[in-house]
């Protein structure tokens, strides 16, 4: 017996040897197998669950609704070495009061009730391509995530000359931030063409054209989780009868490749055009009960990740980057960042209330060398880089935290949304922002361990640093870092 695992033993290190995710064969079929399958044409559910919030300038955020839903969808290799992707995806929008799917929505920012037009994007189309690294980090207890990362900017659909009611502009501005987690040991000593993973995805855009906002200043930002679905076990059953009534194509993957991607943008655009054809009312409300129970649903965070978190000192070690949004200027990467996130979290008032030390260094993104000055491509001024160790207070709200079971992965999911606005003087423009998505991910392995571990991302979309000295620039900074918590004992 004893010969028999040292022969296992030695196979897998050689394996792991040959296994180098700096290989862009490697690389590409690794992400494909993380995030799908390298089978071709095996068709695989990733299901999306998260939380929907808005914000004005000079507000914090707002919690407008609950997403949920799925992208259903194959992969197959092409001759050159590439992977074309084919899928579609559906997802309703959840009110946060009852839970029930959304068919109006009394939009808090208006004060009028919004026709609410489901996710039904069909297709989301794409190429993965053989040749560029996807970017990766490895974690200790066997962790390896990918990082995928889009600030997308096009001409809108909706033009606002003719679609002034719904459209924020003559550009689409969005940024879409992926984290894909998956065990390092799965990739590198297996053969499996599909791994069990569990990913997180943030995004700031525009607001949605049904909400009617038009032009009025503001955004939404998103925190979801999402993992792979054995068929479509993970789908709710009223998700479920509504696909079988009124979607059934959603059942399927596409299967070829057809151009342009549909988006929540164009879906509409298609609605508002036929109806406006037909001489009917552009939007129309269905007639719904929109009482509030008298005992709303409430977010909770289970018990066992309060556990972790709560009464104890927590060390995360986390990297990243941040970069820009500017609307109708693209994006720029600025710097990298690693550092050393220390807390404490306790309940207080029913919410819970943060004590963090945050000690980081800013390194140059070609050389990676720490920086103790900035070079800012976009004032083309050299600035002083601060004493990066900042202690902060903040607090947050039960409302904005919620955990999740994640089936077939045995982990547990978190999700805590963080924001602040401070506003010097009379005008927004002066004001400091940021919105930070905290996305954890606690496999149930560690759960019980004294110090257990778990890793997640940190996303947040904030106004310029002071220090940056950016003055009235437009635009905000984006910046991702993905963490894993410290364990003296591992």
């Amino acid at each position: 017996m004893y010969l028999l695992g040292l022969t296992v033993l030695v196979v897998l290190v050689k394996v792991s040897l040959q296994f180098d995710l700096n290989d862009p064969k490697t690389n590409l079929e690794s992400i494909i197998r993380t995030s799908s399958s390298l089978t071709p044409h095996a068709e695989v559910i990733n299901y999306i669950n998260g939380t929907v919030y808005g914000r004005k300038p000079g507000q914090t955020i707002t919690k407008l609704f609950y997403l949920e839903g799925y992208n259903i969808g194959q992969k197959y290799p092409t001759k050159d070495g590439d992977y074309m992707s084919l899928s579609r995806e559906f997802l309703i929008y959840r009110d946060i009061h009852t839970g029930h799917i959304l068919n109006v929505f009394q939009n808090p920012f208006s004060d009028v009730p919004n026709e609410v037009f489901n996710i039904a994007n069909d297709p989301v189309n794409g190429m993965f391509r053989q040749g560029g690294i996807v970017p990766f980090k490895i974690f200790p207890n066997d962790v390896v995530v990918f990082n995928l990362d889009f600030v997308l900017e096009y001409p809108n659909a909706l033009d606002p000359d003719k679609y002034s009611r719904y459209s924020a502009g003559k550009y689409y501005n969005a940024v879409e931030l992926f984290s894909y987690f998956a065990n390092y040991s799965d990739l590198a000593t297996t053969k499996q063409p599909n791994v069990v993973a569990v990913d997180t995805w943030s995004r700031h855009s525009q607001f949605l054209p049904w909400l009617e906002m038009g032009s009025t200043p503001g955004s939404l930002f998103y925190s979801s989780l999402s993992w792979k679905c054995p068929y479509f076990s993970c789908v709710r059953d009223d998700i479920m009868e509504l696909i079988n009534s009124t979607y059934p194509k959603y059942t399927r993957a596409p299967k070829k490749f057809e151009e342009p991607n549909e988006t929540s943008w164009t879906q509409f655009k298609k609605v508002i055009d036929q109806r406006r054809a037909q001489g009917k009312p552009e939007i129309q409300i269905p007639l719904v009960n929109v009482t509030r129970p008298n005992q709303p649903i409430q977010p909770h965070v289970d018990m066992r990740i309060q556990q972790v978190l709560m009464n104890k000192t927590v060390i995360l070690h986390y990297n990243g980057s941040s970069f820009t949004q500017i609307y109708s200027k693209g994006s720029l990467d600025l710097f990298n960042i690693e550092g050393y996130l220390t807390f404490d979290m306790i309940p207080k008032n029913g919410n819970y209330f943060v004590s963090v030390l945050d000690k980081r260094v800013y390194r140059n993104i070609t050389s990676g060398k720490v920086m103790t000055s900035f070079n800012n491509p976009l004032t083309n001024t050299t600035v002083q880089i601060p004493n990066a160790s900042v202690q902060r207070n903040l607090t947050i709200l039960s409302d904005d935290a919620l955990s999740m079971q994640v089936p077939g992965a045995n982990t547990l999911g978190l999700l805590m949304t963080h924001s602040e606005s401070i506003t010097f003087g009379p005008s927004v423009e002066n004001e400091r922002w940021s919105v930070t998505n905290i996305q954890g991910i606690f496999p149930q392995i560690f759960i019980n361990e004294k110090q257990a571990f778990f890793y997640g991302t940190i996303s947040q979309f904030s106004s310029w640093p002071l220090w940056m000295k950016m003055n009235n620039t437009p635009g905000n900074l984006v910046t991702k870092v993905t963490f894993g918590r410290v364990c003296s004992h591992h």
